[in-house]
């Protein structure tokens, strides 16, 4: 099991996509954000196998927000930096968001 904190403000789903030239290309928000995020996951441990995955989010602002549409862009970002090889390896998924006084996320991955 690893337990890491992140002190970001997660994305949404709907800043992660836009259309030019009639094709999908990730946001420049997006892009930023997969680097730092990338850069704040610790190395060194590769689930292959089922995994159970807990995020918690911490956000300062009270505005209101779909929990769902905060999952997608750091799910696919720890699939890029080898945490484990495919989303499809998740097997139980919890997320909770609460308010706080800074944005940031609690992340466990377990094996299953």
């Amino acid at each position: 099991m690893i337990q890491f904190y992140v002190p970001l403000k997660p994305i949404s789903t709907n800043d992660i996509w836009m259309i030019r030239n009639n094709r999908m290309i990730a946001t420049t928000a997006y892009k930023n954000y997969a680097r730092d995020l990338a850069l704040l996951i610790p190395k060194g441990k590769r689930f292959e196998g089922d995994v159970e995955l807990t995020i918690e989010f911490f956000l300062k602002s009270k505005r209101r927000r779909d929990l769902d549409n905060m999952l997608k862009g750091t799910l696919d970002v720890m699939t890029k930096v080898g945490v484990y090889n495919d989303d499809s390896q998740i097997v139980a998924l919890h997320a909770h968001k609460s308010y706080a006084d800074e944005d940031g996320m609690r992340i466990t991955i377990a094996e299953a």
